[in-house]
């Protein structure tokens, strides 16, 4: 299922300053490289990856709810709604 933008002005909440933030997601995936940038550079590995990456966010914002305690931001800024 692909994520929708739903833009600022049309979103509920009145309009307000827009930020940008930036968050990380952890996931795990089992290779048969022992280096995980060895896993990265790995052409065959690639669709392993989008797979679990997939499979991670389908759990959390499943019937579980897990996202709040999964993801962690590191950075914001203000950015301008054309």
């Amino acid at each position: 299922m692909a994520t929708q933008y739903i833009p600022l002005k049309s979103r509920t909440q009145p309009a307000a300053t827009a930020w940008n933030h930036a968050f990380d997601l952890a996931f795990s995936v089992v290779s048969r490289h022992k280096d995980w940038g060895d896993t990265l550079e790995d052409t065959a590995e690639k669709e392993v990856i989008r797979a679990e990456l997939q499979r991670r966010v389908d759990n959390l914002f499943g019937p579980s709810n897990e996202y709040r305690e999964a993801l962690s931001g590191f950075d914001s800024y203000q950015v301008e709604e054309n």
